[in-house]
């Protein structure tokens, strides 16, 4: 029986799909997956995020955890907003330097904070641009095809890393009550 007939009890194929509605856009999440097309380095991909939760912060789960404490999840946010806040722009400019140690150290920061918001796509790419950097001591050759592409790898991650930051700042901006005027 040729593969591409459909059998009872086996799933249609692909071509007989129905087709699928368009999500909302979320560009952290868009530019973690541009970040692991290469994979050059030869690292896994990260875990694709739940298209049920787009939000980069876990705040149903933060507040299992934490409870919800007077107060607590407005403060957490809003520590989170100002803490992470300027660390994307702080990235971009050190990676651009080639200020590799810089990169390392912020990288290592979010990692904690990222993690600790339960941030999780955005906690793994800062690990792997961690990682990445501290395996090779830092050093990222300018020279040679492989080592540029590696290169460009590392830079895509390095701006995957500070858009997914900004996605945590932005929702947890959203997560501040409002103001009274």
């Amino acid at each position: 029986m040729p593969p591409d007939i459909a059998t009872p009890g086996l799933r249609p194929p692909p071509s007989a799909s129905p087709p699928v509605e368009p999500r909302p856009r979320n560009l952290a999440n868009e530019h973690a997956a541009a970040a692991n097309v290469p994979l050059a380095l030869g690292e896994p991909a990260l875990a694709a995020p739940s298209q049920a939760n787009l939000d980069p912060v876990d705040w149903v789960r933060l507040e299992a955890r934490y409870g919800a404490h007077c107060g607590l999840m407005a403060k957490l946010a809003r520590t989170a907003a100002h803490s992470l806040g300027p660390k994307p722009a702080r990235l971009r400019v050190a990676w651009a330097a080639g200020e590799l140690a810089v990169v390392v150290a912020v990288a290592h920061e979010l990692r904690s904070a990222l993690g600790s918001l339960l941030a999780d796509t955005a906690c793994a790419l800062a690990k792997r641009v961690e990682c990445s950097l501290r395996e090779d001591g830092g050093a990222v050759p300018a020279d040679g095809a492989a080592e540029a592409r590696d290169r460009r790898v590392l830079g895509d991650w390095v701006e995957a890393l500070a858009c997914a930051t900004e996605a945590v700042v932005a929702s947890a901006l959203a997560r501040l009550p409002a103001d009274p005027a």
